[in-house]
């Protein structure tokens, strides 16, 4: 709620700031692997480091990127209603991007200005993929 609070503020979140939530999203990822129970988390975890501590509870963790420019993303920010997030904090957003290194991290880029149904097929492929080659 402090998070929310802050971004509603438009103030940006710091990495200490972030630290609590990631570690709860961390730790529901390694119950649903003790649970072998699969899970799926929505969330920014914009640095490489945020993104290890993710994996640090599972180290099969598959990363889906919803890569988009800052126009794209910046006008479906503004069509949202009653978002925390106000689009003030885009430019924050993208100056803490890292993204995802598709030889270092279990990863599938997609290009979000592509339609939803095109996003979707394309994940279910790329994921049945990975399990066929696993």
């Amino acid at each position: 709620p402090e998070n929310i609070a802050r971004m509603q503020a438009g103030i940006a979140l710091t990495d200490a700031d972030r630290a609590g939530w990631l570690a709860q999203l961390a730790a529901q990822l390694a119950t649903a692997r003790r649970e072998q129970k699969a899970v799926v988390l929505a969330c920014s975890a914009l640095k490489r480091r945020y993104r290890d501590t993710l994996r640090s509870e599972d180290p099969d963790l598959l990363l889906v990127h919803l890569k988009g420019d800052k126009a794209v993303i910046a006008e479906r920010m503004a069509a949202r209603d009653a978002h925390f997030m106000p689009t003030s904090l885009l430019d924050s957003q993208f100056a803490d991007l890292e993204s995802p290194e598709a030889q270092s991290e279990n990863v599938i880029t997609l290009d979000v200005s592509q339609p939803l149904s095109t996003l979707l097929q394309h994940s279910l492929q790329q994921i049945a993929q990975r399990q066929s080659q696993a």
